[in-house]
């Protein structure tokens, strides 16, 4: 023990002599606090999305100080005569290599300090609680700490090895290869599902493109493989370690060379052991993977097939949990007889979702499943009935995992993995009464199987659902029943086209005079309460006028979607009653959402930027003043009134400082006409210049009163361009003079 205190003592002098080595940690952790210090409107102020990116790369090049010194510190030694004479002195090789390591690791360690210094002090000024920092905190200590550590055993194999002066070139290349060449070329731009369990040997593990960057599910979702990984990683490094010390042994002759080649023999099987058992993870997916590519329907790219699809009444669903790895799903489907197709009737689900059997009437109903197509006998059904209520009893099983085609990055298209739930309506983890399939395959690339696109309800449906067994707080795009308990909750809503639910790492924003909630990730805090208090703000300038209520939307989310969203969906939008924004860095909370979110709270629906005081009449709706179909209307520029009248008495802002708002130029009076859309910019003009007129002239109450007006008659246009309220300007003028006057 005493040669090992000397040997360690002696490294960690010569390596304190280097003033260079010394101040490098410190630069390290000034350079995180300049990025974090950056952060800053009009972007995206999520703490935690600019640490993921500040790791992903800054400490992948702090790996390369770990190959360097991993390098010098054998090299010091072995490139000296005096390194032979040394070999015959009563010492064993494993002493001065494990103490040399020792030394080594502790001075990469001073990166890790440095890190968790930062960020402990910026987490503190983002109000991020206690549980979640040492949560996030410790899984990025391990991480650079096991990253270090395999690298720095790397470097010192290699140093081992070949001792020429080439091998400072070599280690450039392994540290090159190891991070970004395995990340960027191996496992993305081969896009071989495959080469995706490459990941245990990418020295830090942070890729560019990792679902660990998403703070919502990241780290929770994948615990499980990430120590799996760092299994496998560690008993690596042992073999890497063992081997140096094995190479030190035959070349110099010794008698304890047998008993390291038995070491490194177990190591080496340690190693192939561990990484069985991560490449087990992979297994069902790989599976489910080669299932979507068997199943997929051939079509050509572009191509418009038609569907036999049919409306169903209600969704009654059942969610326990009946372990950690699995949840039943039972889901009652109730339909009229008379818009069932004649021969054959098809939903369509997920392939994830194993169906166990089907019932009607509470009688097994025998079934055929192709991919995500399940075919029942038309002639099952008692016609007879009005209503038939079809029940579905399948079970969830592991992480809806899929290669996405369009950039070769991995895609959880949904998980029940209790705590942390995904569980989009696009996802098909519901029946649809529909025969489209739900993946298609284009041209001879037979191995890329791509969504089929879409709604994946065509009709708009009545949803209870009811979660039982689950140990933390669900949300959903449908309204929950109060004071539902954690082990028990419950939602409803009629006439919606999906039911959608989250859980995972998230913090509440709630509006104390209503049921109306925000839902976002913790790093998001600072900017997620300006926004709510905009948005609030907001709400009770409306509420008392309007004497309403205002739920059309009770809960805002706002959480990334990366590694999420399937191609070609809304990155934002309005589910049932909830708004979801797609976190990115440039689409974040700022003025263009809170417009959005505004006229989403008001009017309960997603419509914007666009008017209808131009559309062309068909000759049905000139025949039929009752159908509101292809039938100009100035509805869109009376709810830009409502904006404008916030800002100006709401908010007290001048017309200039509103010009800097989003979509300020449906706001604000044109300048200058639109020779294409004349009858929106002359009624948007009129409308708002008479609004800046009566405000001006003291007249706020009266206009107010003329806006409740049409409030009151409707403004929301849900299912536009096909369904909107029809207002003329004749209609406005009357209103206007019969409350304000001429």
């Amino acid at each position: 023990m005493i040669k090992w205190q000397r040997a360690f003592l002696l490294e960690l002098r010569l390596l304190i002599n280097s003033p260079f080595l010394l101040i490098l940690p410190l630069l390290f952790g000034v350079w995180m606090a300049v990025s974090l210090a950056g952060i800053a409107p009009p972007v995206s102020q999520d703490l935690y999305m600019y640490v993921y990116d500040f790791h992903k790369v800054k400490h992948t090049l702090s790996l390369g100080v770990a190959v360097l010194i991993g390098i010098l510190m054998i090299r010091r030694d072995i490139s000296k005569p005096s390194c032979e004479w040394m070999g015959g002195l009563p010492v064993s090789a494993a002493v001065p290599l494990s103490a040399k390591y020792a030394v080594g690791f502790i001075y990469l360690s001073l990166f890790t300090a440095a890190m968790s210094a930062v960020y402990v002090y910026f987490a503190v000024q983002y109000k991020i609680s206690t549980d979640v920092l040492l949560q996030e905190l410790l899984f990025f200590a391990i991480q650079y700490e096991w990253s270090y550590m395999v690298t720095l055993a790397l470097a010192m194999l290699l140093a081992v090895a070949i001792r020429n002066r080439i091998i400072y070139l070599i280690g450039f290349c392994a540290w090159i290869f190891g991070t970004f060449f395995i990340d960027i070329f191996l496992i993305r731009r081969l896009g071989l599902i495959q080469l995706e369990m490459l990941r245990p040997f990418h020295l830090s593990q942070l890729m560019l493109d990792s679902f660990y960057a998403n703070e919502a599910w990241g780290i929770g979702l994948l615990k499980p493989e990430t120590w799996s990984s760092r299994f496998f990683v560690l008993s690596f490094t042992l073999l890497m370690l063992t081997a140096c010390v094995f190479v030190l042994k035959t070349v110099r002759p010794s008698n304890t060379r047998g008993k390291w080649g038995l070491a490194l023999l177990a190591f080496s099987g340690l190693s192939v052991g561990c990484y069985y058992s991560y490449a087990q993870i992979w297994v069902p997916r790989i599976a489910a993977s080669n299932e979507l590519i068997q199943h997929a329907v051939q079509t050509a790219e572009g191509s418009i097939d038609s569907y036999v699809t049919f409306p169903v009444s209600s969704y009654r669903l059942e969610l326990t949990k009946q372990n950690s790895e699995e949840v039943k799903i039972k889901a009652q489907l109730a339909f009229k007889t008379t818009d069932l197709p004649e021969e054959q009737t098809f939903f369509s689900l997920h392939p994830h979702f194993h169906v166990e059997q089907l019932l009607i009437d509470q009688k097994s109903l025998p079934f055929q499943r192709t991919g995500s197509l399940i075919t029942i006998d038309s002639n099952q059904f008692d016609r007879n009935k009005t209503l038939q209520n079809l029940t579905f009893v399948y079970k969830d099983e592991g992480i809806n995992w899929r290669l996405d085609p369009h950039n070769n990055m991995e895609q959880f298209v949904s998980f029940i993995k209790d705590p942390s739930i995904y569980l989009p309506g696009v996802s098909g983890w519901y029946p649809a009464a529909t025969n489209k399939p739900m993946f298609v395959k284009y041209g001879s690339d037979s191995n890329r199987v791509y969504p089929s696109g879409g709604e994946h309800l065509p009709y708009p449906s009545d949803f209870d659902v009811t979660w039982q067994g689950f140990s933390g707080r669900i949300y959903g795009n449908l309204a929950e029943e109060d004071g539902s308990a954690i082990s028990r909750q419950h939602f409803t809503q009629s006439h919606v086209k999906e039911a959608s639910f989250y859980a995972g790492n998230f913090i509440e924003l709630r509006d104390p005079a209503s049921p109306m909630k925000m839902v976002t990730t913790p790093g998001n805090r600072l900017e997620a309460e300006k926004f709510w208090s905009e948005l609030l703000k907001f709400k009770a300038y409306y509420k008392p006028l309007l004497k309403t209520e205002l739920l059309s939307i009770r809960t805002l989310f706002y959480f990334p979607l990366e590694n999420l969203r399937i191609h070609d969906t809304r990155i934002s939008g309005l589910s049932g009653s909830s708004y979801l924004i797609g976190e990115t860095k440039s689409h974040n909370l700022d003025d263009y959402q809170l417009v959005n979110a505004m006229n989403a709270v008001l009017f309960g629906d997603d419509k914007r930027q666009i008017s209808f005081a131009d559309v062309d009449i068909n000759e049905d709706a000139q025949n039929d003043k009752n159908l509101h179909e292809n039938r100009p209307s100035i509805f869109m520029e009376i709810r830009a009134a409502f904006l404008y009248l916030f800002y100006k008495d709401g908010v007290k802002m001048t017309d200039e400082e509103i010009r800097k708002v989003a979509f300020s130029q449906v706001l604000l009076p044109s300048t200058n006409a639109d020779p294409l859309h004349p009858n929106q910019d002359r009624a948007r003009n009129q409308i708002l210049l008479q609004v800046q007129k009566a405000l001006n002239e003291g007249k706020t109450e009266q206009t107010k009163q003329v806006l409740a007006s049409f409030y009151q008659k409707g403004l929301s246009a849900p299912e536009a361009p096909f369904q909107y309220p029809v207002y003329t300007l004749d209609d406005w003028n009357e209103t206007w003079n019969r409350i304000v006057g001429p």
